[in-house]
Order: C-alpha cells, then sequence, then structure tokens
C-alpha cells in the first residue's frame, strides 16, 4: 500500500471502530429497556455486548495493527534526533559523530525525546547508519536520500546497516531519518538505500 493510500486505511480503521462502539451501546440500551423480558433475552443480549465490546479491544491492541499513533511517535523522536545531529554537525564543522552517538548527541535533544518507539521494549530502538558515521555533511551529495537513523534492533553501538532495520510497524513498515532533516515511514519493498555518496574534495 502506498504512503497515499495509508490515511483511508487509517479512516477505515476509525469507521470500523466506531460502528463497533455505537453497536455496543446500543445492544446495552435496549438490555436495560427491555429489563422486563425473559432472562433468556437479556443474558444473550449482555452477550452479544460482551463480545461486540471484545472485539472494540482488540482492535485496539492486536498487535499487527500497530496504531498510527506509534508511527507518529517514531516520526516524532526520529525528527528530533535529526535536528540534534544537524545542531553537532552545526559545532564540528559539518562533521557527524564518529560513533556512539548516543553519548554524543546528549545535549542537543529534549530531555523528553524517547530514544525508541512505543512498540519497542528495550531502551534504545534506533540505530545510526554506519555510512553516517564520521563524515563530512557538507559533502554528501544528496543528502534528502542519505538515510540517517531508522527504527532498528538494539546493538552494542547503536549503528547498522539494512540488516538491522526492525520493520515493526503497521504493515511491516519501518521509519527513517535522512541527513537533510525530514522522516517518513517506509514498506519492506521500499527499503531506502543505506549508501552515503560522498563527492570528491581535491
Amino acid at each position: 500500500m502506498s504512503d497515499q493510500g495509508r490515511p483511508l486505511t487509517v479512516a477505515f480503521e476509525f469507521f470500523v471502530l466506531s460502528v463497533v462502539l455505537a453497536s455496543a451501546i446500543a445492544l446495552l440500551v435496549i438490555g436495560v429497556r427491555r429489563r422486563r423480558e425473559s432472562w433468556v433475552y437479556r443474558a444473550l443480549t449482555a452477550a452479544c455486548s460482551v463480545v461486540v465490546l471484545a472485539i472494540a479491544v482488540f482492535i485496539l491492541t492486536f498487535p499487527g495493527g500497530h496504531r498510527p499513533s506509534m508511527t507518529i511517535a517514531c516520526i516524532v523522536n526520529l525528527s528530533n534526533l535529526s535536528k540534534a545531529l544537524q545542531m553537532y554537525e552545526g559545532d564540528n564543522d559539518g562533521m557527524t559523530p564518529p560513533g556512539r552517538w548516543v553519548e554524543t548527541l546528549q545535549g542537543y535533544y529534549p530531555d523528553y525525546v524517547e530514544l525508541k518507539c512505543p512498540l519497542y521494549d528495550n531502551p534504545i530502538g534506533y540505530a545510526l547508519n554506519t555510512q553516517m558515521e564520521d563524515v563530512d555533511s557538507d559533502l554528501i551529495l544528496n543528502p534528502s536520500k542519505a538515510v540517517a537513523f531508522f527504527d532498528a534492533v538494539g546493538s552494542a553501538d547503536n549503528t547498522g546497516g539494512a540488516e538491522a532495520i526492525d520493520w515493526r510497524h503497521t504493515d511491516e513498515r519501518a521509519v527513517f531519518s535522512f541527513a537533510d532533516g525530514h522522516c517518513r515511514p517506509y514498506k519492506q519493498a521500499e527499503q531506502p538505500n543505506f549508501a552515503v555518496v560522498i563527492s570528491k574534495t581535491d
């Protein structure tokens, strides 16, 4: 599914959830208004209400659903990390961190920034592209295509390449940030190239 089609999917999910919740409320109201009906009718009404509510909870919590808010949280986190990276570069003649970016970038991003998305249990859930370590950012030929940070499995130094991607979001997506500062989710089939092209210097 393309990124253009994702809003329609989200809208459909909310529509289904709204219908399910409205049905649950309607069944409860009918059950209350018909208290004088037989105990069998009341029992069936209660059972239907429980089933409908269970479906609503399932939609909200099923791991495969990975609500859009989780992806938004990752985009916000990675956007803040990208800004921190750019501020670091500004203070270091355009050079990116030589490694151990978690420690190196401390003080460049706000304290409230999470270093992982809500779908990841480990303390660090993002990695810096190894090809972005200790390079002159001014020499990157196409910053909008140079992967900086991305959703990743944990590692000792929290760096890595394509093999470290964790496709943890809806429709097996992962969120990436780029050297120019923008962030967006990609599906596995759309995986961006991790090569960082550097212009030659004399």
